[in-house]
């Protein structure tokens, strides 16, 4: 005799019974797993009717591992040992209603499903109604068939296979997502750099999804080349697209760097993707005294020139396998000894969310009272962060920042 059943036997109260005719179980949780059948379940059957129990352990006990409490309080008592997988319990006992005895039961265990039986006849539709307030899986009729028992059982366990095999496929998601963005953040440079007499300041918060911005730059001949991108759409395809921004925008680097050139590979990069795929991209290069840059599409850029700050608009078009090479000039202007250049991605404009007319309003704002990339870059991060309040960006949210380096040093 089991723990449980010899002190109730003791106390002269009702004994639980585990019925399974193919194998013999015990209270402890291993030895349900080792003894549950391949397609069955645990199942805990209440009902203050020993007929009614003996029954049910006659459909059930063929195909499941079966328990049986003739008292709530039983129920209760047994509930950690038994673990089921599905509560059958009926709505009228001694003690507590089986509304009253469940909300107990998943105090203590949560893990189950529930199909609630009643032999009454009055109000059946007020019960049923409540039933299903109690999340009830099913709400059945006494007395029933046996073939009704067996397919609501049968029934509610395939639901909660597919659900488990749901949250696995959820878990292995959310892994592979957080490993890509490893990935992801080990193409990014540092966040903060000098590069000759320049200083270079970026940010990226990831969103929720795995999303596909990207910043880089590099030195090159005679100055600093750089990129800020943002791919369409989110998952997996996106962050593979963003290593096809960096290998583009490398090459460029390795072979006389243009901005324009930039642009033409990864037309022809993109292109494979299909024609729903583009990118948005604020590309340049400075170096003897010039800036020179292609905005394919992206929000606003500011170039500030002492206090006086200039909007850098789209150039062209987003880069697309649908455009022709050469459909991205490239634009010059002046690079001054205190110029300071500052491009973002539309997740800004997400959070909070406004019109990107807005956003290069803001932009604007901050880089005209900013002193240095790092402080301009922190400050727009900073009130992303603020408006979040603590939850993820819906879109990443990526800022780069070029100025003096003197001015950073200080």
């Amino acid at each position: 005799m089991s723990g449980a059943k010899a002190r109730h036997a003791a106390r002269g109260g009702p004994i639980a019974s585990t019925a399974n005719p193919k194998a013999e179980t015990s209270n402890s949780p291993a030895a349900d797993i080792a003894t549950e059948p391949p397609r069955g379940g645990r199942v805990l059957v209440i009902d203050d009717e020993p007929g009614l129990l003996r029954v049910a352990e006659r459909i059930l006990g063929g195909e499941h591992v079966v328990s049986t409490a003739s008292l709530p309080s039983q129920a209760l008592e047994i509930i950690e040992s038994v673990r089921p997988d599905i509560v059958v319990c009926d709505i009228r006992m001694p003690e507590m209603d089986g509304f009253e005895l469940v909300r107990r039961l998943r105090a203590i265990d949560d893990g189950f499903d529930v199909i609630f039986m009643t032999g009454a006849s009055a109000e059946p539709d007020a019960t049923l109604v409540r039933a299903l307030r109690e999340q009830a899986f099913f709400f059945v009729q006494k007395p029933f068939d046996r073939q009704v028992l067996l397919t609501l059982v049968d029934r509610c366990l395939e639901r909660r296979r597919l659900l488990h095999a749901e949250r696995l496929h959820a878990i292995r998601l959310r892994r592979e997502i957080e490993d890509a963005r490893v990935v992801q953040q080990a193409l990014l440079p540092k966040p903060d750099a000098f590069v000759g007499s320049l200083a270079v300041s970026a940010r990226l918060i990831s969103s929720q999804e795995l999303g596909g911005d990207l910043y880089d730059y590099a030195p090159v001949d005679n100055g600093l080349a750089f990129i800020l991108a943002d791919v369409c759409g989110h998952g997996a395809s996106a962050a593979l697209l963003t290593t096809v921004v960096k290998t583009c925008f490398r090459a460029a680097c390795a072979d006389r760097f243009d901005c324009s050139s930039v642009m033409d590979r990864l037309r022809e990069g993109v292109r494979h993707f299909g024609n729903q795929t583009f990118v948005t991209a604020m590309c340049g290069h400075i170096g003897d005294g010039r800036l020179r840059f292609v905005n394919a599409g992206h929000p606003d850029a500011m170039l500030r020139h002492g206090r006086e700050v200039r909007v850098l608009e789209s150039t062209g078009p987003i880069v697309s396998g649908v455009f022709a090479a050469g459909d991205w000039p490239c634009e010059e202007t002046a690079w001054g000894a205190d110029s300071l250049l500052v491009a973002c991605s539309d997740g800004f404009a997400e959070v909070p969310r406004r019109t990107l007319g807005a956003l290069s309003a803001e932009l604007r704002e901050v880089t005209a009272a900013g002193h240095s990339p790092r402080q301009i870059a922190d400050e727009m991060l900073a009130r992303v962060d603020r408006a979040l309040g603590g939850s993820q960006a819906p879109d990443d949210v990526t800022i780069l920042a070029v100025g003096p380096a003197g001015a950073a040093r200080e």
